[in-house]
């Protein structure tokens, strides 16, 4: 099966990637942690489950990406993370 991307609209990309930085932060959360642990999951492992995802949605949303939306992308993700510049 293939599928086929039309790259002009990455909008969708945009806020998945945008959702998952605003929300990561509850990871670390005992509700989180708790309903992980049930599952026998380590928070590694449980980490690891997103990054198909989360490699995906990056992917197309950088792919051919001129380098001034790339900057404000990652000015936006250091922001929401509460990351150093």
């Amino acid at each position: 099966m293939t599928i086929d991307i039309d790259f002009k609209y990455r909008k969708p990309f945009e806020i998945a990637y945008t959702d998952f930085c605003d929300t990561c932060h509850q990871i670390n959360t005992g509700t989180v942690q708790t309903g992980y642990s049930k599952q026998k999951l380590t928070t590694s492992v449980y980490l690891s489950l997103y990054s198909p995802a989360l490699d995906w949605i990056v992917q197309c949303l950088f792919y051919n990406l001129d380098e001034k939306p790339i900057e404000k992308i990652i000015k936006k993700t250091r922001a929401g993370l509460n990351l150093p510049r």
